[in-house]
């Protein structure tokens, strides 16, 4: 497995004069496989349609997100690992660390009683809601202090809602219109046709974290891949100011100069 830490362009628009607003930043590490990464990718969309610019370096965000693996027990380990490191670069109250992904899909009751400093925890399921839900918890900040993070909690507690358990109820699938923010090297990307699994094979524990097998529309998957196409070819330009929302018919020609990925295990 691999991790992916992503870096706005440093000539986009990011040097901010006396009167204008704070922009908040976000560094994102993505563990595991290419699907995770396509999940990480579209997180990372919706979050600069929200307005955060990516950065390289953790130090220097506001928002401290990984995605993760929860697949093997060595995809577990390096999870824990790296927010336990995310956490150490936690230096001030207004940093959030946001976990993501299979392992909160797997364990996610017992890493929200285990890791009290993880600020939100959100499973596969997810991944279009990551926007809404940052924008809750700092609502839910302002208004009180955190009391140590019960999930959701009593009645009468804070509001401070860390982590949905999933009922199974609402099933992500990827669409061609969720935003989605290019990091693997100008000549590739990956393209996501389905979500879960319907075998359930003994030995693997897809199904359980994924859910079962579902499909997205063909027309969906045509639009992305022409969208994907074009976003290879001339005609665009990776500098121009703003950010790029990867939508059918805008994206760029690849993501900006700065985006440093190494491709994810196949088996991650």
């Amino acid at each position: 497995m691999t991790k992916l830490q992503t870096a706005e362009n440093s000539r986009s628009p990011s040097h901010q004069d006396a009167t204008s607003p704070v922009v908040k930043t976000v560094h994102l590490t993505s563990l595991g496989c290419p699907k995770n990464l396509v999940d990480s990718e579209n997180m990372l969309g919706q979050l600069v349609e929200e307005g955060l610019r990516p950065v390289a370096e953790p130090g220097e965000a506001d928002v401290l997100l990984v995605n993760t693996c929860g697949f093997i027990q060595s995809a577990v380990e390096e999870g824990i690992d790296t927010i336990l490191g995310l956490i150490e670069q936690k230096k001030n109250p207004g940093v959030r660390v946001v976990v993501c992904g299979c392992l909160v899909q797997r364990y996610g009751a017992d890493l929200v009683r285990e890791l009290p400093e993880v600020d939100l925890f959100l499973g596969t399921e997810e991944v279009a809601t990551i926007g809404s839900r940052l924008r809750a918890l700092d609502r839910a900040t302002a208004e009180e202090p955190e009391d140590g993070g019960e999930h959701p909690g009593p009645a009468g507690s804070s509001s401070i809602v860390r982590y949905r358990p999933s009922d199974g109820t609402e099933r992500f699938l990827a669409n061609a219109k969720l935003p989605r923010r290019l990091a693997t090297a100008p000549h590739r990307a990956y393209l996501k046709i389905t979500e879960g699994c319907g075998n359930r094979c003994s030995y693997c524990m897809i199904p359980a974290i994924r859910g079962p097998l579902r499909s997205r529309q063909p027309d969906d998957i045509l639009d992305e891949a022409r969208a994907l196409a074009a976003a290879g070819g001339p005609g665009a330009d990776p500098d121009r100011p703003g950010p790029h929302r990867l939508r059918p018919g805008s994206w760029p020609r690849r993501a900006p100069p700065g985006l440093a990925a190494q491709d994810p295990a196949p088996g991650g």
